[in-house]
C-alpha cells in the first residue's frame, strides 16, 4: 500500500522538473528580503550567521511541510473521487498519512529543499553529531505537520471546503513556528507560550538543534510525543467526521 502511493508521487514530480530553476531563483530572492529584514529587527544579540542560517533552514523546511498545501483527500473529497482503498484494506486515516508523506519526502520540491537543509547542516557544525541530529528533527517535524495538517482538514468533512482550515492553519503555523521570524527576536513569554503547541517543533526547535540554542534529546522526545497525541487525535476526530458523508466505492 505505501509503496504504491510513494511510486504515484515519485512518478508525479517528473512533470515538475522544468521548474527547478524558476524556484531556485525565487528561493534565493525570498532568501535575501528576508535576511535583510531579519538583520535590520535583530537587536544585535543574534549574529549575522546564525540569522543566514536560520533563514536559509526555515526556508527550506517551510516549503516542504504539509501545513504549507491543500492535502490530497480534500481535493478528491471536492471532486468526489475519494477512494478507500488502493490494493490492500487500510483505515481511511493511514491512507491520508501514506499520501502526504509520499508528497513530503518523495516531491521535487521536498527533495530538493531537503538537500540544501541537509548542506547546511553540515557547513555549520564541525560536530557531526548535531547535524544527524538536526536531521533525525527535521523528519519528525515532517511527520508532525502531517498530523497537524490532517487534523485540520478533517474539518473539510464537515463543511465540505477547505479554505476555512487552510487560512487557520497558515496563520496558526506562520506565527508559531518561527517560519514568519525566528522565535529568539519575539519576547521571551512568547516564545515560551509557542512552545506549549506544537508548532515551534516544525521549524524552530529543529534550527535550535543545530545551531546548539537547545537541548536536542528533550527536542526529539518532545517531537515524538507531539506526533502520538495529534496521530491519536486525528484518527479520532476523522471517524467522527466521516460519519457525516458517504464514502463511495470503498
Amino acid at each position: 500500500m505505501i509503496f504504491e502511493i510513494l511510486k504515484n508521487q515519485i512518478e508525479k514530480s517528473r512533470r515538475y522538473i522544468s521548474s527547478i530553476g524558476i524556484n531556485a531563483i525565487f528561493i534565493s530572492l525570498v532568501i535575501y528580503v528576508r535576511y535583510s529584514l531579519y538583520c535590520l529587527l535583530n537587536d544585535h544579540t543574534l549574529g549575522k550567521e546564525y540569522i543566514f542560517f536560520y533563514t536559509v533552514l526555515s526556508l527550506s523546511l517551510v516549503q516542504t511541510l504539509a501545513t504549507t498545501r491543500i492535502p490530497l483527500f480534500c481535493k478528491e473529497l471536492k471532486k468526489g473521487t475519494l477512494v478507500k482503498y488502493y490494493k490492500y484494506p487500510i483505515s481511511l486515516y493511514k491512507q491520508f498519512v501514506y499520501e502526504e508523506i509520499g508528497e513530503s519526502f518523495f516531491s521535487l520540491v521536498g527533495i530538493s529543499l531537503f538537500i540544501i537543509a541537509v548542506l547546511v547542516a553540515l557547513s555549520v557544525q564541525q560536530n557531526i553529531l548535531y547535524s544527524i541530529l538536526f536531521i533525525c528533527a527535521v523528519l519528525l517535524s515532517e511527520l508532525l505537520a502531517i498530523m497537524i495538517s490532517i487534523l485540520l482538514f478533517s474539518l473539510s468533512f464537515i463543511f465540505m471546503s477547505e479554505k476555512c482550515s487552510k487560512a487557520l492553519l497558515t496563520c496558526i503555523s506562520d506565527l508559531l513556528s518561527g517560519s514568519m521570524i525566528p522565535l529568539l527576536m519575539l519576547p521571551k513569554w512568547f516564545e515560551r507560550f509557542c512552545y506549549y503547541t506544537p508548532f515551534p517543533y516544525l521549524i524552530d526547535a529543529p534550527i535550535s538543534i543545530l545551531l546548539n540554542k537547545a537541548p536536542a534529546l528533550n527536542i526529539l522526545v518532545l517531537q515524538f510525543i507531539w506526533i502520538i497525541i495529534l496521530y491519536i487525535a486525528g484518527t479520532i476526530v476523522l471517524n467522527l467526521v466521516t460519519k457525516r458523508v458517504t464514502i463511495y466505492g470503498g
